[in-house]
């Protein structure tokens, strides 16, 4: 398992197209899908390589209804980390306790929620340690959980049904299906998984900026000074400002990173619903209204510019 993400991530490098303008301001380190990050410690690595092995494990449950038995069951696309393309993999999350529960096999549930699709996971370190966050909850489905080891205690227990620690403080009798020094590894797996390469970003940066796309997704980042040695005071562009915002009828959602888009869909949207980039555009509502009007006003040359902008990052 340890060689097959090292051996992608050199193939994939090597394939790479230019980069766009604004890289020269990007100093995050260099990976590619399902590897670790470069300059990262000897210790870091040995822990990543332990994580990717338990994300992929198959575990047995201790309850009857879950909704994977791996982490890599809905976290695949296009590599371990990534998210789920597949009706399986969406889930329905409870408007109350944000606890999601699996609709992919059609059990009738009369719990009320949004559905949802599992978010890549990739580069997931460094915005864990964005600068100048003003809300500090952006993991989960909902952005409700306010630190990674606290999304990844509750992935297991909810999702694959594996009790941990943390959890087995509220429950009785119980007994951790998982080590804190697993859940650990995987922490340290998620936090220092690549983000997606950044290729060329062509003429439709501009119409992006020109629509104000760019308030909600931001496109550089960095990291703060607290964060580990191998992450900290770095630069990134995610396209997300990690603040959650109205975009019609359903409820708040985070911006979700663009980067990485055409590499994880379709399906596109929070809820695997929209089949395309552009059709995504258009289903924008709400504080993004303006935008899809403005995307409507532009010539066909000009929208065209826009997407392969979009299918670049």
């Amino acid at each position: 398992m340890r060689n097959r993400a090292r051996i992608t991530w050199s193939v994939g490098l090597a394939g790479l197209a230019l980069l766009p303008v604004w890289a020269a301001e990007i100093s995050g380190p260099e990976g590619y899908f399902g590897a670790p990050m470069a300059g990262i410690s000897e210790s870091e690595a040995l822990a990543f390589d332990r994580g990717f092995q338990i994300f992929a494990r198959a575990w047995p449950s201790e309850r009857e209804q879950r909704n994977a038995e791996s982490c890599v069951t809905c976290h695949s696309l296009p590599m371990p980390g990534g998210s789920g393309a597949s009706q399986e993999t969406l889930v329905l999350v409870d408007a109350q306790t944000g606890i999601p529960h699996h609709v992919g096999d059609g059990r009738s549930i009369s719990i009320q929620g949004a559905l949802r699709r599992p978010p890549p996971l990739f580069g997931l370190g460094l915005l864990e340690f964005s600068d100048g966050l003003e809300n500090a909850a952006r993991f989960g489905s909902r952005g409700q959980t306010a630190s990674l080891h606290d999304f990844v205690f509750a992935a297991f227990a909810f999702e694959l049904g594996v009790s941990t620690s943390k959890h087995c403080v509220t429950a009785s009798p119980c007994r951790p299906g998982i080590s804190d020094a697993q859940v650990n590894d995987v922490v340290t797996f998620l936090r220092f998984l690549s983000p997606p390469p950044a290729r060329s970003a062509g003429k439709g940066a501009e119409h992006f900026r020109n629509l104000n796309c760019d308030n909600c997704h931001t496109p550089i980042s960095r990291t703060d000074f607290d964060a580990p040695l191998s992450l900290a005071g770095m630069t990134f562009a995610a396209y997300t400002d990690q603040k959650f915002h109205s975009l019609g009828p359903s409820p708040k959602i985070v911006t979700p990173p663009l980067w990485g888009l055409s590499s994880v869909g379709p399906p596109y949207w929070h809820d695997g619903s929209v089949g395309s980039i552009e059709e995504t555009i258009l289903a924008h509502g709400g504080e993004a209204a303006e935008a899809r009007a403005g995307f409507l006003r532009m010539t066909q040359a000009e929208q065209e510019a826009l997407l392969a902008f979009l299918r670049s990052l």
